[in-house]
């Protein structure tokens, strides 16, 4: 058991330089100062590691990053992004109650529509970026998320941008 919060933070300073090379700005914000998960830490720290690092490398010079983490108790349904200007992996609606929230969103350029189903997947290089790595990152998370019974999904638009979307389980309080 740890505090999401603090590793989520921790995770951040590590990689902050690279975040100050580009002058992009990254915030965190709560509705709790605390939220203690069951997980395997280190595994949940590469994750966050890797969507941020993702979200600097694919960032606009003096963009921004809003790391937005919540504890959701209730019942409360999340469904994928269905206008027309929007696109998401996420293919049903999910029962968030009981579960932390994660979402890392930048401005940056965003994810092309056609890369979308294959985002997650083993070796996925996206056709309008330079490929700055193996095409094993997303795939990683997702698989750690998964063991973890939870949710990862992609949202991105049009206009730009991109939020990567992760859920853990908590107990029931």
């Amino acid at each position: 058991e740890f505090d999401i919060i603090d590793l989520l933070k921790d995770s951040i300073n590590q990689i902050k330089s690279l975040a100050d090379d580009k002058k992009i700005q990254i915030n965190i914000n709560s509705n709790l100062e605390a939220i203690h998960v069951k997980a395997d830490k280190r595994e949940i720290k590469r994750v966050m590691h890797n969507l941020i690092s993702n979200a600097i490398n694919n960032g606009i010079h003096r963009g921004f990053i809003n790391c937005n983490i919540e504890l959701i108790h209730d019942k409360t349904y999340y469904k994928p992004k269905t206008d027309i200007e929007s696109y998401t992996t996420l293919t049903r609606t999910l029962d968030l109650a009981n579960s932390v929230v994660l979402s890392i969103e930048d401005n940056g350029i965003g994810l092309a529509r056609e890369d979308m189903p294959l985002l997650f997947q083993r070796f996925s290089l996206s056709k309008g970026r330079k490929p700055s790595g193996a095409g094993l990152g997303l795939y990683y998370s997702y698989q750690v998320i998964i063991q973890h019974n939870g949710n990862i999904w992609a949202e991105s638009s049009d206009k730009g941008g991109s939020t990567f979307k992760l859920t853990l389980p908590v107990q029931a309080s």
